[in-house]
């Protein structure tokens, strides 16, 4: 699987800052993002990027959907990341458009 990061307008030592919950949030929701764009998507290149957009971070998780993975859906994964983004005072936002499967996810930056 190739996995490409895009760090944009952040530097990759900033996510050193993202402390305590916040960091072990952060780390959670990532794996998470990968594991799912692997158990549907496992021969797709997948893209992360990371931006800092005012006092949020947004990680954006983009991977070509497949024509069929195989993989029955427990639904468990994106609702986890969901609940902690949410926990954390952000927004998580995925969409489907053509060949391309997209998750947003916007935590308040506290270092």
């Amino acid at each position: 699987r190739l996995v490409t990061v895009n760090f944009e307008g952040i530097e990759e030592t900033d996510l050193g800052t993202l402390t305590g919950t916040n960091g072990a949030a952060v780390h959670r929701i990532v794996s998470e993002l990968v594991v799912n764009a692997g158990k549907h998507a496992p021969d797709a290149p997948l893209a992360l990027t990371f931006r800092r957009d005012e006092d949020a971070l947004v990680v954006v998780s983009t991977n070509p959907t497949a024509a069929s993975s195989g993989a029955l859906s427990t639904g468990l994964g994106l609702v986890g990341v969901g609940e902690r983004v949410r926990l954390l005072g952000g927004t998580m936002n995925r969409r489907e458009t053509p060949g391309y499967f997209t998750v947003e996810v916007r935590i308040p930056w506290r270092s």
